[in-house]
């Protein structure tokens, strides 16, 4: 998942770009979701995840869904074809961050703090207000595009000075509107609908607790098989070894500009 599409990764000093994504207004919210198309107690799940990111769904604040289909329910009669045991282990590593020896779907986790049933509505809608209050860093994210590549440079600013532990700074490309006929398993007979399907994730950098800024240009080149008007380019500042998210910046690779 990592290793095709990162073609070229080099500290820059930051210069001019196409402006993909202006700085958020209002708060913005990450949230994860531990899903499996195997799993019939996913789909209420994973259609709460679609209504929560919807725009203004809880009292203005911005959602960004990421979807990580694992696939330790692959061998129980149906195959997830979104799912990747590297997704799998990093809710093993959650577990380890949350001091338990279990994992399950599905799983919602909101700004790498608090973990519940995916499908609990009410508290996910509790978690994501608290969440809300939290201030969060800035994230300026240039990007233009040529063929099937995408150019960026990513530039991050006013970090909490009172971070414990460096962090990590990551890419999520996902995509929405993904369907499935899923043909075996407990959801046999069932159409599947998705959104916020992480493709791929990318780690392009580490920001030790002493450094309070980062800076960073890189190459990410798109698979042709998806559907580059529903895709989105989310970074995110994690805490090492998971734990709280500093800052959070997504944009549509279609409202992205392309190089002339």
């Amino acid at each position: 998942m990592r290793n095709p599409l990162l073609i070229a990764l080099f500290f820059v000093t930051i210069s001019s770009g196409v402006l993909a994504a202006e700085p958020a207004t209002r708060p913005v919210v990450l949230v994860e979701l531990f899903t499996s198309e195997g799993c019939s107690s996913c789909p209420p799940a994973d259609a709460l995840l679609a209504k929560l990111a919807k725009a203004n769904a809880i009292d203005g604040a911005e959602i960004v869904p990421l979807a990580f289909h694992v696939d330790y329910w692959n061998d129980l009669g149906w195959s997830d074809p979104y799912s990747s045991s590297e997704f799998t282990q990093r809710q093993r590593d959650y577990a380890n961050f949350f001091h338990t020896t279990q994992i399950y779907t599905p799983q919602m986790i909101v700004d790498g703090a608090a973990e519940f049933v995916g499908s609990n509505a009410k508290r996910a809608r509790d978690e994501i207000l608290a969440a809300a209050k939290h201030a969060k860093s800035s994230i300026d994210l240039h990007v233009t595009q040529s063929d099937q590549m995408l150019h960026c440079t990513v530039a991050i600013k006013d970090l909490p000075s009172d971070r414990q532990a460096k962090s990590e700074v990551e890419l999520a490309i996902t995509e929405d509107d993904l369907e499935s006929d899923v043909a075996h398993g407990e959801n046999a007979g069932r159409k599947l609908t998705h959104f916020g399907v992480v493709r791929s994730l990318l780690s392009i950098g580490t920001i030790s607790n002493s450094e309070n800024g980062f800076s960073r240009t890189f190459d990410v080149k798109l698979d042709p098989k998806w559907q580059r008007a529903k895709l989105k380019l989310t970074v995110f500042v994690q805490q090492s070894k998971l734990g709280a998210v500093n800052a959070v910046k997504s944009v549509r690779v279609g409202e992205i500009s392309a190089v002339r």
